[in-house]
């Protein structure tokens, strides 16, 4: 896959989901993201275009969301990449975290449902925003 395919893939999935709004759009950059993506065992950091088309991780999967929501307009206050642990589970993972209408909802990798961060079965260990990077509930701090 050349970049320049990688890259209208992408420009894609972003304009296909600029057509829907709220969770609709969310909905839609997860749904294609997640099907774009092909799950492997944790590894390095990829870029978006490095990612879709491709293999990745957890954190592939949510940086590439991120991306994507942040060009299809979602402001970038309304979004937070958040490594959890699993209850139950060994090592951690990274999800993505939207805003709409006062409700944060998870996107994950291994669902297509978009779930309440309320009723996630995950625990917040750190937070990356455009605001820095922070423990769970605790201030920002930027590089």
């Amino acid at each position: 896959m050349t970049g320049c395919a990688a890259a209208r893939q992408l420009h894609d999935i972003i304009e296909d989901a600029k057509a829907q709004d709220g969770l609709a759009l969310i909905g839609h950059i997860n749904r294609a993201i997640n099907f774009e993506i092909k799950p492997v065992a944790p590894s390095d950091w990829l870029s978006p275009l490095e990612a879709i088309n491709g293999n990745g991780d957890c954190k592939a999967y949510s940086i590439t969301k991120y991306f994507a929501l942040l060009e299809a307009g979602v402001a970038a206050d309304h979004l937070r990449l958040v490594i959890v642990h699993a209850r139950g589970q060994s090592g951690n993972h990274m999800v993505l975290a939207a805003l709409w209408q006062d409700h944060w909802f998870i996107l994950d990798n291994l669902t297509l449902m978009l779930v309440p961060d309320e009723a996630s079965e995950y625990v917040p260990l750190l937070v990356l925003d455009d605001k820095g990077v922070r423990s769970y509930g605790a201030p920002a701090v930027n590089y």
